[in-house]
């Protein structure tokens, strides 16, 4: 047990230390470390260690006061009521602690004034119940000018090992929160219950992994339920239940999301996060024109928001415009090094451009960044297999899947697994995949297409593409020229026997001049199972000239 818990940001940790060690020399025991042995887990230890301690000084800083995870602490104490803030920099204190006086250590750890620092003792010293401190003196502590310099040059080391910190637990959020951006919610000002619990909404999107999105989803409706006329709330929601939709494809959610965007957008027209909401929102219903233009206009209200930049980079790339999505994406992480979302989505952009190596480094990148981000993992694990890496892709997913059992992962898996012949194995994965994914209609018509492989399944292979069929079109309504919707369904229905169907959608490609490797290898799948072999061959060459992976290509059973 502690009597202080020291909630702090990482890059501070320099001017931290030595007001912990004068805490200490005063016979007072502080939790401040927050480096954990193997096998423990983040969040509980960090719960732990607060829920036994009797005081939480909280540090605000310029770095602490955009993280999560401090207001999250700070909460806590002062819900307790063992809250003693203390102002490192000259800040603007978040609005739900501003009624609490914090202390000025705006010059430590190179002067103090006394008055200050018997501030603090005292303030500790009431929290503790009375424990008559001895205050002693600070002057120990201090250090000198001179020492100003290499305190200033290493913050830039720590901005580095911040990522063990703020993305192995809480991948911060998407908004202008998730990038650094001081949040206002003045809808909540007097509600810190759900103001705390957006703020773990927030810690939920920043880790980035599917079951964190559907617990901030979940805590997310309870803010808007509490909070009607918080117009960020709405936007955030909209977001979460976009990034859920983009996952398992589950048409509800997108309906939901955009409730969600016209009650942020009825309530405040002047909320980047709300443009950030409705230029995905417009993206996934293929309207790209509107879709960059609300990321404009996100930009044109905030221009440090890293989150509007991702967005406009992945609609610029959609449109074709390379070139000014790679300079949106890294412009994304520039504003933000750390900000495991901005890395993902350059990670992406090298992928879709057939950079495969680039690719590989980024991921590994990222899961140095954020080992317990299971997304990371199962992106290099794809990239891994484009650059011929099949069993190195496979531990990947595998580790992806020990840390969160996600649909992705598993499907993968069974891909591998299918490329490699191993039919049987690979229907096993992704019955898993589907067993976390069920309305998400590419597991089924992937199972689907295993199971052709597979001699006596043919009833349960059928199934599955009515399945795969039946969710696809539902999808459809969101956006009907959906190109991958389209190829896929093209598959589906010349695996069913539905041959008319099957033409009718590789014809609406056609029209629309797709290039995308991936669509055009769908195609040639479909025009193969259709026993149009010569059209299947002239696809499958379009394809490789276009960029298609050859090792895939030359794995593939359809073809062999």
């Amino acid at each position: 047990m502690s009597d202080i818990f020291v909630s702090y940001a990482r890059e501070d940790r320099d001017r931290v230390e030595p007001l912990v060690h004068m805490l200490e020399s005063l016979g007072l025991k502080v939790w401040w470390d927050r480096e954990l042995h193997a096998g423990d887990s983040f969040e509980d230890a960090i719960d732990k260690a607060i829920l036994d301690s009797s005081c939480v000084v909280v540090i605000w800083s310029k770095h602490s006061i955009e993280s999560q995870w401090v207001r999250n602490e700070a909460l806590e104490g002062m819900e307790r009521h063992i809250l003693v803030p203390l102002l490192l920099d000259d800040v603007r204190v978040p609005i739900a602690f501003k009624q609490l006086q914090s202390v000025n250590f705006v010059n430590w750890p190179n002067k103090l004034d006394e008055v200050e620092y018997d501030d603090l003792i005292k303030s500790i010293d009431q929290k503790l119940g009375g424990a008559e401190i001895d205050p002693g003196s600070p002057d120990a502590f201090l250090k000198p000018n001179r020492l100003l310099l290499p305190l200033i040059s290493a913050i830039g080391l720590f901005i580095i090992a911040i990522a063990g910190y703020l993305y192995i637990a809480p991948l911060e959020p998407s908004l202008p929160s998730k990038s650094g951006v001081e949040i206002t919610p003045h809808a909540l000002a007097d509600d810190p219950i759900t103001y705390r619990k957006f703020l773990q909404a927030l810690d939920r999107i920043r880790r980035g992994d599917h079951e964190d999105i559907d617990q901030a989803i979940q805590l997310l409706n309870e803010v808007t339920v509490a909070a009607p006329n918080f117009s960020e709330g709405y936007a955030i929601l909209c977001q979460s239940l976009l990034d859920s939709y983009k996952e398992g494809n589950d048409a509800n959610e997108y309906q939901q999301a955009e409730k969600s965007c016209n009650r942020a957008l009825f309530l405040d027209q002047n909320n980047a996060e709300v443009y950030i909401a409705l230029g995905e929102l417009f993206a996934q219903s293929g309207e790209h024109s509107r879709s960059e233009e609300a990321y404009q206009k996100a930009i044109e209200l905030d221009q440090s928001s890293s989150d509007a930049h991702v967005g406009l980079g992945f609609v610029l790339m959609k449109q074709g415009k390379i070139l000014d999505a790679e300079s949106e994406f890294n412009r994304a992480v520039v504003l933000d090094p750390n900000y495991v979302k901005a890395q993902l989505a350059l990670g992406s952009f090298f992928f879709q451009q057939g950079l495969y190596n680039q690719a590989v480094e980024t991921y590994k990148t990222i899961t140095d960044l954020a080992p317990e981000n299971a997304l990371a993992w199962n992106n290099l694990g794809v990239s891994k297999m484009l650059v011929g890496e099949f069993h190195a892709a496979f531990e990947a997913w595998d580790r992806a899947s020990q840390l969160k059992k996600n649909s992705g992962a598993y499907s993968n898996m069974g891909y591998v697994l299918y490329l490699l012949g191993r039919f049987e194995e690979a229907a096993i994965f992704v019955n898993k995949a589907i067993d976390t994914g069920q309305s998400d209609h590419r597991l089924w018509g992937n199972l689907g297409d295993i199971l052709r492989f597979v001699p006596g399944r043919e009833k349960e292979m059928l199934e599955s593409y009515d399945k795969a069929i039946k969710l696809a079109e539902e999808n459809r309504v969101i956006d009907p020229d959906s190109d991958f919707l389209l190829s896929r369904l093209a598959v589906y229905y010349a695996a069913t026997n539905n041959h008319k169907k099957a033409r009718e959608n590789i014809e609406l490609i056609k029209k629309q001049a797709q290039n995308d490797i991936y669509i055009l290898f769908d195609m040639a799948v479909a025009l193969s199972i259709l026993g149009e072999e010569q059209a299947a061959k002239q696809q499958l060459m379009e394809a490789k000239s276009a960029g298609y992976p050859a090792v895939l290509m030359d794995a593939d059973p359809q073809f062999h």
